[in-house]
């Protein structure tokens, strides 16, 4: 069988489809789970996630996140249902082109992921762990996988709003198709920031410093977010400079416009599914999750 240019362009077309790219995912977390299954790593994450269901912060946490989801969504059909706004899926402003998703978002993955490793660290559980005959990397997916388990968990509750909607909204026609890249991307960028996460809960025992840590660089994004839709200008010479005059550079500018998370979650809600955005998701979670793996490495050896 031979492959022509065509063959691999509608490859990537296909990719680049919601149903594509969720059976994609589908097939690549079949594969890693049934790896899992054969190392130490499903049985730290099914730990990970027992500690969870077993811990009253966690579910406060879900109260929460499901009390500030239903205010949200409460909002949004409130605003819909204005004489003067236009027709628009629901759901698409549920998840992109506003600023609600993320303060929620940065605010539950620094609860989720601060007392990961510090709190194994701080109360001296992680010597027995390490000596146990089980590998760092084991350890940092495990508990990777096991408290993106539980944030799943969460976003799931969110479905009832798609059956109100379709229920009890007159009729209203839903396109599963941005709501599925919606939740595709909501999970890819979680796992971005829970990796990131794990990764400060590495380097510190101390579970305040590692909220801080990832609260701050999560929170970050979202300022520079905000700067560049305010264009905060300020001139150095004959170069406009953004970000508060920070960035005069037009590459670093470019850059910093290509890699903003958030327009990533602007582009699912809409059902786009862009293999940049994906390839960058993953490969910053991968990054965050290696780095994790040689703190602990280089703490065994210390």
């Amino acid at each position: 069988m031979s492959y022509t240019p065509n063959t691999f362009a509608s490859l990537a077309t296909w990719l680049n489809t919601p149903k594509g790219f969720l059976i994609t995912m589908l097939g690549v977390a079949a594969v890693l789970v049934a790896l899992g299954f054969f190392t130490s790593t499903m049985t730290i994450a099914w730990r990970e996630l027992k500690r969870h269901f077993r811990s009253l912060p966690s579910y406060l946490v879900l109260a929460m996140f499901l009390l500030y989801q239903g205010v949200v969504f409460f909002m949004l059909i409130h605003l819909l249902n204005t004489p003067n706004a236009e027709p628009s899926p629901p759901m698409r402003w549920f998840f992109g082109g506003v600023i609600w998703f993320y303060p929620l978002f940065v605010f539950v993955v620094s609860i989720l992921t601060c007392q990961l490793l510090a709190t194994e660290q701080r109360e001296r559980t992680i010597e027995p762990l390490m000596t146990a005959p089980v590998r760092e990397s084991e350890v940092v997916l495990g508990k990777f996988i096991g408290t993106m388990g539980f944030f799943m968990f969460m976003w799931a509750w969110t479905i009832v709003y798609i059956v109100i909607l379709k229920y009890a909204g007159g009729g209203q026609q839903i396109n599963p198709g941005p709501i599925m890249a919606s939740y595709v991307g909501t999970m890819l960028i979680s796992g971005l920031g829970v990796a990131l996460g794990l990764f400060f809960s590495s380097i510190t025992r101390d579970i305040i410093l590692s909220l801080a840590a990832t609260f701050i660089s999560l929170f970050l994004a979202f300022i520079a977010k905000l700067l560049m839709v305010f264009d905060v200008v300020k001139t150095q010479g004959d170069k406009p400079g953004k970000f508060m005059g920070i960035v005069s550079s037009e590459w670093v500018v470019k850059l910093l416009e290509h890699t903003m998370i958030i327009d990533f979650m602007d582009d699912f809600s809409q059902g786009i599914v862009d293999s940049r955005n994906v390839i960058y998701l993953l490969s910053g979670t991968a990054l965050c999750l290696f780095a994790a793996v040689r703190v602990l490495q280089l703490r065994k050896w210390r």
